[in-house]
């Protein structure tokens, strides 16, 4: 692996500092070569296209009601389950591609990258892993403090601690991702002993490129319903909305990328947890 923008001297005692400012930067810097990201990005966000529309199609759409009031239908959970699936499998063929490229080079991906195997499948299940046994584990233990304390200030607090609890171990977990992309032995022991100064940084930086992300969905939104856009073209709104969504998978993978390669290269004495 090479030395990247962020790496440190592994002489350094604190380590990588995982400073957010450059972890943005050299994210987004990485989407100026608009060429690279469009031959990456252009058959997983068409295989995602495809898959919203076949299920579309097929009567299988997500309708929740917001104010919880009616439970959602089996259709409704069928829904979910393979939007998630089609997800899954179309971002984790983007995601190992744009680690590798941002890493190790553009040589490092041929063609389009359109393939799987051994490594794509080991990243799947990773990001499967990541982002429901924590879920679920929180959600027990949520459900635990309810029948104990009920509704009350208690749980309230106990709630927020579990939040996060949850994020924190989330964005360590999520290390695990550019290591299966890299086909590196970077582990979970490494993944959960990373320290929480360095836990905090990375949070903050997802957490910095996530909230704008948001309003610029809801603006777009706004921007696109009131042009009429929605019903017009429906299908290209839609299909915006992907590309935007692509956009911001690239920049959220090469945060956790850059600091992955920061982590390597700067760790002092080969250790992540002194």
């Amino acid at each position: 692996m090479t030395q990247g923008p962020l790496g440190n001297s592994p002489n350094r005692r604190d380590g990588p500092d995982l400073n957010p400012a450059l972890l943005i930067r050299d994210s987004v810097l990485g989407l100026r070569d608009t060429n690279l990201f469009l031959r990456l990005a252009i058959l997983p966000a068409i295989g995602m296209f495809i898959a919203e529309l076949l299920l579309f199609w097929c009567g299988l759409t997500i309708d929740i009601d917001p104010t919880g009031a009616t439970p959602p239908t089996a259709r409704t959970l069928l829904a979910a389950f393979l939007t998630y699936l089609a997800y899954l499998v179309f971002s984790t063929l983007f995601g190992i591609n744009w680690t590798r490229t941002l890493l190790l080079g553009p040589g490092a991906v041929a063609g389009f990258g359109f393939q799987w195997g051994l490594r794509e499948t080991r990243y799947l299940l990773r990001a499967a892993a990541i982002a429901l046994v924590p879920a679920f584990a929180s959600m027990l233990a949520i459900f635990f403090v309810l029948a104990i304390f009920g509704q009350s200030a208690i749980t309230g607090i106990a709630a927020l601690i579990l939040v996060v609890i949850y994020l924190f171990v989330m964005v360590r977990l999520t290390l695990l991702l550019p290591a299966a992309a890299l086909d590196h032995p970077f582990g979970l022991r490494e993944a959960l002993g990373l320290r929480g100064r360095l836990a905090a940084r990375l949070l903050a930086t997802q957490i910095l490129v996530t909230l704008p992300y948001l309003l610029l969905l809801v603006l777009f939104g706004i921007v696109i319903d009131h042009l009429g856009l929605f019903a017009a073209a429906p299908y290209a709104s839609q299909f915006i909305f992907l590309v935007l969504n692509y956009l911001f998978i690239a920049v959220s993978t090469g945060i956790f990328a850059f600091a992955f390669q920061a982590i390597l290269n700067g760790r002092p004495r080969g250790s992540l947890t002194v």
